[in-house]
């Protein structure tokens, strides 16, 4: 995060380290208020996190999204848009900060970090349910600047979005797409590779 501030997430709340000491920072559910995973950028103070506010509930499907802002100390929640969750493989944040949720409904969703917001949301896959363990292959989601990339198993697909405005191009394989990952790609003369969009639609194809 900004201003090399770090963040520890606990079933209660967080841990906050910044200027050499830690402080701990209730969740609003004071019983139970779980984060698992964090999604951060350099240049945000804000990091936005999952959310899972049932103890007991089974499967791997949350409906709320936590934000902690490390500038003020403060760690809020938000509710995911109507008929809408998500799992930890659907968060993400964008070059300018934002977070984007892949929810059930099939669409991408965008919150604005900073007033706890979704301000918008992109139609890319159809509807689905979210697994009862978290290892089986679900909808995945990564992004790089202004372009994401969402697998869906249920067709062996990767959809590439762009979303300033909401294009996407898709690609069938013949095998399930599970986790997906960036990676650098080279030449055989060691030469990197500059086109950006060439460069990740080869990251997105070995991720299977």
């Amino acid at each position: 995060m900004k201003d090399e501030a770090a963040m520890l997430g606990c079933e209660n709340g967080v841990l906050l380290y910044k200027g050499g000491s830690f402080t701990k920072i209730a969740s609003p559910d004071a019983d139970y208020g779980r984060v698992g995973n964090s999604y951060v950028t350099d240049s945000s103070p804000i990091a936005v996190t999952d959310y899972k506010d049932d103890r007991d509930a089974e499967g791997v499907n949350l409906h709320r999204v936590g934000l902690l802002d490390s500038a003020a100390g403060t760690f809020s929640v938000v509710d995911m848009p109507s008929g809408a969750e998500y799992t930890w493989r659907g968060i993400k944040r964008d070059g300018e900060n934002n977070a984007w949720v892949l929810g059930t409904d099939g669409a991408l969703h965008k919150l604005d970090p900073s007033s706890g917001s979704f301000t918008d949301s992109v139609p890319v896959i159809a509807a689905w349910q979210p697994p009862a363990k978290w290892q089986d292959a679900h909808p995945a989601l990564q992004i790089s600047g202004s372009t994401a990339w969402v697998t869906e198993p249920a067709t062996n697909s990767v959809h590439k979005v762009d979303l300033t405005n909401g294009e996407k191009t898709s690609k069938t394989y013949s095998v399930t797409p599970n986790e997906v990952a960036f990676a650098k790609h080279t030449h055989a003369d060691g030469s990197k590779h500059h086109d950006e969009e060439h460069e990740h639609e080869h990251t997105a194809e070995a991720s299977h």
